[in-house]
């Protein structure tokens, strides 16, 4: 047997013994322990969802942002359903049908709201419109008055045959033909290309507003925002899982896929929810990879099937321990702590190889299994360095918990309770199993001797010494250049739904959710960092509760009388005359007949006739058929022309009391603080061009917020925690090593390799293109800390 034990370490050596010979005992009690902290973690962990909830509270930035919440809950925690479509109309009415069937589901929406179909917008709409926008689209609508007044009165498929009608013969006569925005022959095109798509079978409708208005207008929009609030639960990975199936339930069942028609939900709860969704995912498979990799280690390294079971066996219970601590200690996980597991596998791991390796060594030239003795010695050999270890893990671990950045911190503070767990289960637990499994033998093989490498090493020592002093020359110059990417989105799978929208969305300036936020006290401030806001040029959109005033209304309701003037018809109740029978066969004698001059329109001509003719011959008199022509036809314009009557007739607001009320509680706080928004000139998802913009945006108010702000500040935060946490660790390690080592040259050969190892480090990550981000911050003070 080796020599006894050193002074220091009898108290490990009597705690081995009493462990081993109880280990009955031992085994039980810590399964007990290990049972409770299964149900305590099952029933009392939570998830925290938020990622602004990482930062503390009482940093100003979160109290600008906390502040904006309580002003506007119902902006905050929105999920945007944005729906796609081929039309306006269509969209419009996917909108429509789709809060339909959420708002009756109150226990999972709190608030379902369409902003596109707003009644104060549908009648004063037009006066929103640039004055260009607008005139353009009065000479349109003048354009296609004759056509528009006859479809007012027989808004019917007969009716539009005989508008079609009426021009073929104007045009066959060689009279002025009847114009509709872009010109007859384009007219009769479109009307070809609906009559195609029916004889093929495709969804869709015949846009009338397009029709009117133009492509170019502000009003032909074929996306349209549905935003609802669900009823979050902020204590589980399954995030407003049941409102966002009940969302994509309810456009199934409205058959709008195949209508040709997208749904797709972002915004902050769908994101939180992908998120978690990937994030427990992935912690649960890094776990199980982590541990069948440690356990094929093992199975390399040891080679006996008892030790490795005793290995693994304190490891499981000491991780089942660990998240019962952290049901105490933290209450709840963030998206950052879910990664104690995999941490706690692969550091705790160390401390049951260095128990098993040095009981076998203890026990080489025994025959049979180890005496509790051996064990017990061995035990309390490799004690003391344990503890070392586990202290200066420790001091790592919890070198975040003094700073700002929550998030890291309640990982620092479960992940070095779990250092002492793991300490404690292989100074306890792990005796009891090797006593109980007889898992101690004497080595089959001998280890394969470290005495070549070292010789190699010292022979080669110079030229080993040039390299790593060139490598760290080089590294000292790289390391300066590591960036940090503020946005977290860039931590998510592209691929993800809600990320890809809200990256679909960023790229619009218009739809842009990288929007800052002020509030002020009263509108004369609204207006007046709504100014200065304008003239930052990062900044591409001010908006507050006045820009829904609009301005310059004289020239624009100038512009509307005209056209409500010359469609008065459109503004009178029908005539009440039957509708038209004019059929298929009707309008293709027309188009024989005509002989229009224009070969642009006398190809038009010829091109509806031919798709008529394909669709008779396709359908042969099918009725069916005929009803569904009509619907792609005319199914939109009733429901145009009604629309279009309205914002003939608009009410202009003349003061902020004349606003809905929906639209003021979005720009005016409970409070009584007014809102003022700003988005970017351009795509601001780059973390560069989101600091940036952030940075222009704090120049002229330093009180912004919103994710631009939000994400750039956090950012500033986690930097600084990173900084202090790495200067706290290295403290903590030298004072523990002071106390431990006392002599200077070997405190000094011990932190060397460390330094040399971090400026590695961050030299690797700019030569890979690496960024450091919210989660992998943790490394350097990690680093030391081992």
């Amino acid at each position: 047997m080796a020599a006894a034990p050193a002074s220091s370490s009898l108290s490990l050596l009597r705690l081995a013994q009493a462990m081993a010979r109880h280990h009955r005992i031992v085994i039980g009690l810590w399964l007990l322990l290990a049972a409770a902290s299964v149900w305590l973690a099952a029933t009392r962990l939570g998830i925290d969802t938020g990622t602004e909830q990482m930062i503390d509270a009482e940093v100003p930035f979160r109290r600008d942002s906390i502040a904006f919440s309580q002003a506007f809950p119902a902006l905050d925690g929105v999920l945007l359903v944005v729906i796609d479509a081929p039309t306006p109309e269509e969209a419009d009415a996917a909108a429509a049908a789709l809060a339909d069937r959420l708002a009756p589901q109150t226990d999972l929406f709190g608030a379902i709201s369409v902003p596109s179909a707003e009644p104060f917008f549908r009648r004063n709409g037009l006066l929103y419109l640039d004055t260009e926008t607008l005139t353009a689209m009065s000479d349109r609508i003048a354009e296609a008055q004759p056509l528009l007044i006859s479809l007012a009165d027989d808004p019917t498929l007969g009716g539009l045959f005989d508008v079609l009608i009426e021009a073929a013969d104007a045009a066959g006569g060689g009279e002025q033909a009847m114009p509709v925005g872009d010109g007859l022959p384009a007219f009769f095109d479109t009307v070809a290309e609906e009559v195609a798509a029916v004889t093929n079978g495709l969804p869709g409708q015949m846009s009338w507003r397009r029709l009117m208005a133009g492509d170019d207008s502000a009003l032909v929009r074929t996306r349209t925002f549905v935003l609802a609030q669900p009823a979050v639960d902020t204590a589980s990975l399954a995030l407003a899982r049941n409102a966002i199936a009940a969302v994509r339930a309810a456009a199934v069942d409205l058959g709008l896929a195949e209508q040709g028609i997208t749904v797709r939900l972002t915004g902050k709860p769908a994101l939180n929810t992908a998120e978690l969704a990937t994030v427990s995912k992935g912690a649960a498979l890094a776990g199980v990879l982590s541990f069948i990799l440690v356990a094929l280690l093992l199975v390399w390294g040891l080679g006996s099937a008892r030790l490795i079971a005793a290995v693994l066996s304190t490891l499981v219970v000491g991780l089942l321990v660990t998240a019962g601590f952290a049901t105490v200690a933290v209450g709840s996980l963030n998206l950052i702590s879910v990664a104690f597991a995999v941490l706690f596998v692969g550091l705790a791991v160390d401390f049951g190889i260095h128990v098993a390796l040095r009981c076998r060594e203890v026990a080489d030239g025994q025959a049979g299994p180890a005496s509790l003795p051996t064990i017990a010695e061995a035990v309390a050999g490799v004690g003391p360095a344990l503890a070392l270890a586990s202290v200066c893990a420790a001091v790592g671990f919890l070198s975040f918990a003094p700073t700002a950045y929550r998030g890291l911190a309640e990982l620092g503070v479960i992940s070095a309770g779990g250092m002492a767990v793991a300490l404690v289960a292989n100074l306890t637990l792990m005796p009891a199993l090797l006593a109980a499994l007889k898992a101690v033998r004497p080595a089959r093989r001998r280890p394969v001797s470290g005495t070549l490498y070292a010789r190699a090493t010292a022979r080669a020592g110079r030229p080993i010494l040039a390299v790593a002093a060139v490598a760290t020359v080089a590294s000292a110059g790289l390391a300066p250049f590591v960036g940090f990417d503020v946005n977290p989105l860039n931590l998510q799978d592209p691929g993800l739904e809600a990320v890809s929208t809200y990256r679909d969305l960023a790229g619009d300036p218009n739809t842009s959710p990288y929007a800052a936020q002020v509030l002020v006290a009263d509108r004369a401030a609204a207006a007046a960092l709504a100014d200065r806001l304008r003239e930052v040029p990062e900044v591409g959109r001010v908006l507050s509760i006045a820009s829904f005033l609009p301005d310059n209304q004289e020239r624009r309701l100038e512009i509307i009388d005209t056209m409500a003037l010359f469609l008065t018809p459109l503004l009178l109740p029908p005539s009440g005359d039957p509708p038209s029978d004019t059929g298929i066969e009707d309008l293709h004698a027309a188009l024989a007949a005509a002989h229009p001059d224009d070969p642009d329109l006398a190809a038009a001509f010829a091109r509806l006739d031919d798709a008529l003719s394909a669709f008779q011959a396709h359908f042969a008199g099918d009725p069916a058929a005929l009803e569904r022509l009509a619907d792609r036809l005319v199914g939109t314009l009733p429901a145009w022309l009604d629309d279009f009557s309205l914002a003939l007739q608009p009410e202009p607001p003349q003061s902020i009391d004349d606003l809905p009320a929906s639209l003021r509680d979005r720009w005016i706080g409970s409070g009584g603080q007014f809102r003022v928004e700003a988005t970017p000139a351009v795509d601001v998802s780059a973390s560069s061009a989101m600091r940036q913009f952030a940075a222009a945006v704090l120049a002229v108010a330093d009180d912004a917020t919103g994710p631009p702000v939000v994400l750039s500040r956090a950012s500033d935060t986690v930097i600084g925690a990173f900084y202090e946490a790495t200067g706290l660790t290295l403290i903590g390690i030298l004072v523990v090593l002071i106390a431990v080592q006392r002599r200077l040259d070997d405190i000094v050969m011990t932190l060397l390799p460390l330094g040399i190892a971090a400026l590695w480090t961050l030299a690797v990550a700019v030569a890979l293109g690496l960024s450091f981000n919210l989660a992998n911050v943790i490394v350097l003070p990690l680093l030391f800390g081992l």
